[in-house]
């Protein structure tokens, strides 16, 4: 789970992975490694990934609470920001943006509960951001 922050035209790693979360850090709830073991058990069955569980959004019941835990789980991470460093918008980035869709709505739904109203955008660059970012 990468992060960064910019600001006045400086860029710098936010190591956010590791921020307190819940009951550990914010990788345990917010990663590939947290959507297989969590399709796992409430489905019973292990998938390779994230993207094996969003070939399933659309017919399999379990797959669609994954997503839906997902956004309301990332939505709760992001006041946690909020709280912290005041954004003007929120960038997500890699390969969980293909399927921003799946748990957008609740992300927005936590967020205006606790009225905030940020952005919340995907990065043009997806996943190849950090390959770009590493050459720069």
């Amino acid at each position: 789970m990468g992060t960064a922050t910019y600001k006045n035209g400086i860029s710098a790693d936010a190591d956010l992975w590791q921020m307190p979360f819940r009951d550990g850090i914010a990788e345990d709830y917010l990663s590939t490694r947290w959507f297989v073991s969590r399709y796992e058990e409430l489905a019973g069955e292990a998938v390779k990934d994230a993207k094996a569980i969003s070939a399933l959004y659309e017919t399999v019941d379990n797959a669609k609470k994954v997503f839906h835990e997902f956004g309301t789980t990332l939505g709760e991470f992001i006041i946690q920001l909020v709280d912290l460093n005041q954004p003007e918008a929120i960038v997500l980035g890699g390969n969980i943006c293909r399927g921003l869709s799946f748990f957008e709505p609740q992300v927005k739904e936590v967020l205006q509960k606790k009225g905030i109203n940020l952005p919340v955008i995907t990065a043009m660059l997806s996943e190849y951001a950090p390959i770009i970012g590493a050459c720069s």
